[in-house]
């Protein structure tokens, strides 16, 4: 009974370590997109291992950054497998490994197109964690990396899969949302950021990074109006404007418990606030 009970606590961890909630952009993502490249709701095989992929690249950025940031999560998140050691670095490594070998058999059964995306998606992964790069030390282009990710790369897939149409204007307004999930996370990540010279604008601008924020967060929302009013948009657009306010209270949420504890619940709260974004251009696509 008691190894039973440490073999489920073990997978508690392995659960842990994937971060869930960061999964719930791209999932939302693939799925909604899928749904517009192909102009329907609908459930394939094709689409289950597009969804599978998509989640698989998330983990694996997300594990190796957590092997990278073992010194700077001791500070910024104490209950970490990692920093907790009930799963060792090694391990980590290992399941980032075999994460890898399966998303290039899931790759190779989409396509030529998406083994070539998963082979990006890797790279930005390492790139973003991982010395000589380590582009996650790099301010703005640390931003650009983890966007690239999931507002890019993720909607690629799900259009390169089910459609040869390119949506460069949904995939503009994702990748806008993308980076300021990335930059509201820093509210959240300053002490350790701080510790270990990580230069985001929450670290390096202090009080009036929020003000700089400020620019940022309505850049999809002006983007979506100017699509709009160029025609490349429909109308109908108008009601994604909608998302603006659950992600402006996220970022407000952030910059007001930025010194308390509940600062843990802010990139959640963005998560959330940019995936309901997502819904609302998909709703919006499906109904025209």
């Amino acid at each position: 009974m008691k190894n039973d009970l440490s073999t489920k606590m073990l997978i508690l961890e392995y659960i842990k370590l994937t971060y869930p909630i960061t999964l719930v952009f791209p999932l939302i993502t693939v799925i909604v997109l899928s749904f517009i490249a192909a102009q329907k709701i609908f459930l394939t095989f094709e689409l289950i291992l597009v969804i599978f992929l998509a989640i698989i690249w998330t983990i694996i950025a997300n594990t190796i950054n957590q092997v990278s940031d073992y010194d700077i999560d001791k500070i910024n998140f104490l209950d970490t497998p990692l920093v907790t050691q009930s799963i060792s670095p090694k391990k980590v490594i290992f399941l980032a490994i075999n994460l890898i070998l399966i998303s290039f058999i899931l790759a190779f059964y989409l396509g030529q197109q998406i083994v070539l995306l998963n082979i990006l998606a890797i790279i930005v992964a390492v790139i973003y964690s991982f010395e000589p790069f380590r582009l996650k030390k790099r301010t703005f282009l640390s931003h650009i990396t983890i966007a690239i990710g999931y507002g890019v790369l993720v909607p690629i897939l799900a259009f390169f899969v089910f459609s040869n149409n390119l949506r460069i204007e949904i995939v503009s307004i994702v990748f806008l949302t993308a980076v300021l999930m990335s930059m509201q996370k820093d509210y959240r990540d300053k002490i350790g950021d701080s510790w270990a010279g990580i230069k985001t604008f929450v670290v390096t601008l202090g009080e009036f990074a929020s003000l700089f924020h400020l620019a940022f967060i309505v850049l999809p929302f002006i983007t979506i109006i100017f699509l709009i009013n160029k025609k490349i948009l429909p109308t109908t657009y108008y009601l994604v404007l909608f998302g603006s306010i659950p992600i402006s209270l996220a970022f407000y949420y952030a910059i007001k418990n930025k010194n308390k504890p509940k600062i843990k619940l802010a990139y959640p709260y963005m998560i959330i606030s940019a995936s309901i974004l997502i819904i609302l251009i998909g709703i919006v696509e499906l109904i025209q």
